[in-house]
């Protein structure tokens, strides 16, 4: 006779966790925010970190940036050819338009090469330019964490040049791209690379600390996608 105040039974070829004897349980999705990752959980997305940079905070960089960058030019340039007026009398002919025009078409590139610089070489070094100070948002890469490379750098560059020599409308799409993106909020030249802006500076900004299961990955979870979680 079974026990009245025993346990109830169990159906035929089931143990107490609703499985087969001696089968291992399945493992428990990992606790707080982490749950997310794990297969075919319907729970809200986690959050991604370090939170992309605003729009208008974008914005203001570019801005800042780009006024840098011409001044840059304008002074290399501007600044030579006055020199070249001081030196050279282009009224006379002969010799003195000659050397002018030699001025012109050397200090062109020159100058275009070190407004260039103004955003390639920071952006390697550090991840940020003035204008990206001043507005508090930095340029990672999205497998690392890090700054790009010097190559890597240039390649963003010259793509948002690129999109820059399309008349205005490449760099309104350029500009306008990361209002619409999800989840990163990248603009076309980011993605042509694999790189992100985040916010390093106002609320939510990081550092953001490593999560105990995220150290140590559950059996059952997804790895997070770069450059969502860690130190940066």
């Amino acid at each position: 006779m079974s026990d009245p105040y025993g346990p109830p039974p169990y159906p035929p070829g089931y143990g107490p966790s609703g499985h087969y004897p001696g089968a291992a349980p399945p493992p428990p999705p990992p606790p707080g925010p982490y749950a997310a990752s794990a297969p075919y959980s319907h729970g809200p997305a986690a959050p991604v970190h370090p939170p992309p940079a605003s729009w208008p905070a974008r914005a203001v960089a570019y801005l800042i940036d780009g006024f840098i960058a011409s001044v840059i030019f304008l002074v290399l340039f501007y600044g030579a050819m006055g020199l070249g007026l001081w030196l050279f009398d282009p009224d006379s002919g002969g010799s003195g338009e000659a050397a002018m025009i030699v001025t012109m078409l050397v200090m062109l590139p020159l100058a275009a090469f070190a407004s260039f610089c103004y955003t390639w070489i920071p952006h390697a070094r550090s991840g940020r330019t003035l204008g990206k100070r001043a507005a508090g948002v930095k340029v990672i890469l999205m497998k690392t964490g890090q700054p790009p490379s010097l190559g890597l750098s240039a390649g963003r560059q010259l793509v948002a040049v690129a999109l820059a020599s399309v008349t205005c409308v490449g760099t309104l799409l350029d500009l306008l791209w990361p209002l619409w993106d999800e989840p990163y909020r990248q603009a076309v030249h980011d993605k042509a690379v694999g790189t992100r802006v985040i916010r390093v500076r106002g609320e939510g900004a990081g550092p953001y600390p490593v999560h105990p299961q995220a150290a140590r990955p559950h059996p059952g979870a997804m790895p997070a996608p770069p450059g969502t979680g860690g130190w940066y």
